[in-house]
């Protein structure tokens, strides 16, 4: 149903007649483990209630779905493929720009979709070499993270893909500040204890990067200080008369 979504203005009454059946038997099929519902199900009807309410419209949900179960990760291992993607989202925010123009009218969830389509545009690009332009855009949606009503988890989880920028960049600090934002300042969102997992081993990764930098200073150290008696050594060696070397010989 989420890929139909993005193939809407394509889909043939047959085919939109099975996205209809299939949105409206998402919150049928939700289950409870030792009484509790799976976040990403509730995510799921959450996104399918929001289909119906915007006119059976959703922003790239297919992607959004990619981003989640952490499929950047991979795919971000084949420049063309994150290429396809990016245009995609190029293409998506021209059609909602164009919609907007002829309406005139604020969209309810506008923000919302801008957003996503920021933050699905900032991975693109991380992972297309061009990690200050994907920067720009996580920076955007903080900007205006305070007005989300509906899809609140999309400022906790920029903050975090910030902070592996900027782990990337080689700027630990800053990176350490942004997860400890996220993991503390953000409460009761979508996803939540998915994008804590992802907080700690973000932390550890920073943890494990200066215990190396540790263990190569000592390191560097201990040669400096072979290199210092090396060199004190050839030193008493040049000041030494022939009769002393000579003498000196056979302990050598």
């Amino acid at each position: 149903a989420a890929y139909y979504c993005m193939l809407q203005a394509e889909l043939t009454p047959a085919e939109l007649s099975d996205q209809q059946h299939l949105m409206a038997a998402v919150p049928g099929l939700k289950q409870r483990i030792a009484g509790k519902s799976l976040p990403m199900e509730k995510f799921a009807i959450r996104k399918a209630d929001r289909w119906a309410k915007q006119g059976d419209r959703l922003t790239l949900p297919g992607l959004e779905l990619v981003y989640l179960w952490n499929g950047f990760t991979i795919l971000g291992q084949h420049y063309q493929m994150v290429e396809k993607f990016f245009v995609i989202i190029e293409k998506e925010m021209e059609v909602i720009e164009k919609r907007r123009t002829v309406t005139a009218a604020k969209e309810p969830y506008q923000l919302e979709d801008d957003c996503l389509l920021l933050l699905l545009k900032g991975m693109c690009l991380k992972y297309m070499s061009a990690p200050l332009a994907a920067e720009e855009c996580f920076r955007q949606i903080l900007a205006s993270a305070g007005q989300l009503k509906a899809d609140k988890y999309l400022a906790p989880y920029v903050t975090v893909e910030l902070a592996l920028l900027m782990i990337d960049t080689g700027d630990s600090d800053q990176a350490w500040e942004l997860l400890e934002v996220a993991k503390n300042s953000y409460k009761d969102y979508s996803l939540q204890s998915r994008l804590h997992f992802r907080i700690h081993a973000a932390q550890n990764k920073i943890r494990s990067k200066e215990t190396c930098s540790d263990s190569n200073s000592q390191d560097t150290e201990v040669v400096m200080s072979i290199k210092q008696e090396k060199g004190n050594m050839m030193k008493d060696f040049e000041s030494c008369t022939e009769s002393e070397l000579k003498e000196m010989m056979p302990h050598i």
